[in-house]
């Protein structure tokens, strides 16, 4: 046995557990985007009341209700728009887990879904400091927004090296 036999050997390995974990992550993440959906319509429809009466909606640290009917309008109307987003991310990470698990893994698409995943840290962050303000807290902290931005700069270079790599396959 060579050395290049026992490294495919053990990267088919490597790449099965990854697959493996992809579907693994993509049923959990299914099954959390039926909940959340279903979470969303109990609060727009008043169907919370069937929880247990120690139950708590929060939609961020200062918002947080104990029944959906004292909820105001506007926090109601951020809070669907942050889960719309959570099921937006869900979904990209779906797709992103889809093509890691069909052994893609440096598509021009893996790095256009992990760009929206920034794109979702950051936009998330505003929600978050919007949901906040209703709450009268008007104090900014950046470690989201920074965090979201060094996702999407990776995104950038992951393209970049993925475009070199191209540039070099077909020169001859």
């Amino acid at each position: 046995m060579n050395a290049t036999g026992n490294t495919s050997k053990n990267g088919g390995r490597r790449l099965n557990r990854i697959k493996i974990f992809s579907k693994v992550c993509r049923f959990l993440i299914g099954v959390y985007a039926g909940l959340s959906c279903l979470l969303i319509l109990a609060c727009w429809f008043g169907w919370v009341a069937i929880l247990p009466g120690s139950t708590k909606i929060t939609f961020s640290e200062h918002q947080t209700y104990t029944a959906p009917f004292i909820i105001p309008a506007p926090v109601l109307a951020l809070a669907t728009v942050k889960y719309g987003l959570v099921m937006f991310c869900a979904l990209v990470l779906y797709r992103l887990l889809g093509l890691y698990g069909q052994g893609k893994y440096f598509t021009a698409k893996n790095i256009t879904y992990i760009r929206f995943l920034g794109y979702y840290v950051v936009v998330d962050w505003i929600v978050n400091f919007l949901l906040e303000s209703e709450a009268h807290y008007r104090t900014i902290i950046f470690t989201q927004a920074v965090t979201g931005l060094v996702i999407i700069f990776i995104a950038w270079i992951m393209d970049e090296g993925r475009k070199i790599k191209e540039e070099q396959e077909l020169t001859v």
